[in-house]
């Protein structure tokens, strides 16, 4: 695939990937892992052996108008760096979004639909430290999960502080797992908001069944 290199230990590049189509390719198809500023947008990143769009490192890191499809791994993964994943198609790959480590991530706009992991299928935060992370107005629909006791959505215990975790306006409806949000957050942390999405029933007592609290 495409890959800018990685390093941790400095540098203020500046990347931008625009209007690629990248497909069929036996690792990562889009491999963003150098510090600095990184534009991902506008490719077709499909069919490859690992990860569809795979970013880490130091920074601000946008990927946008994206549409990654059937990849073996995430559709789009993001490590540390400051995410602003938007308005991309994410579809039939081995798990929708998933974000780890630090820095923040805003996900919003996302077409996230059909596909498939252990757990997290449709956003997968558990090994996340301690990020902000705000879920909103993506459509997460289709997909399924496979491990039992599983969930669509994750939401981690930060490691320290009390970083917010919103998750509000999106369609979590039409999805199989076991459970459509399982939240991993301390009593001592603030409550996640989880308001006005929609659960694919309006039975407040049946959108409980689909919440899993840890603690």
């Amino acid at each position: 695939g495409l890959s800018t290199g990685s390093g941790d230990s400095g540098g203020d590049h500046v990347f931008t990937f625009t209007n690629n189509t990248i497909d069929s390719n036996g690792g990562t198809g889009l491999w963003g892992g150098a510090n600095g500023t990184q534009t991902i947008t506008g490719n077709v990143v499909t069919d490859n052996g690992g990860h569809g769009i795979h970013t880490r490192g130091n920074g601000t890191y946008t990927v946008s108008d994206n549409t990654s499809s059937g990849n073996a791994g995430r559709g789009v993964y993001g490590l540390y760096a400051t995410h602003i994943i938007s308005n991309n198609t994410i579809e039939r790959n081995g798990g929708g979004v998933k974000v780890g480590q630090g820095g923040s991530y805003t996900i919003t706009g996302n077409i996230i639909t059909e596909n498939t992991a252990s757990d997290g299928a449709g956003v997968h935060t558990l090994e996340a430290w301690s990020p902000e992370v705000t879920m909103t107005d993506n459509i997460i629909t289709g997909n399924s999960c496979t491990d039992p006791g599983c969930s669509i959505v994750t939401v981690f215990d930060p490691e320290s502080g009390d970083p917010a975790f919103v998750l509000t306006g999106n369609d979590l409806s039409g999805n199989t797992g076991d459970y459509l949000v399982w939240t991993e957050r301390s009593v001592s942390r603030s409550t996640v908001d989880a308001s006005n999405n929609y659960w694919g029933t309006t039975d407040t007592s049946a959108i409980d069944g689909l919440i899993y609290d840890y603690f």
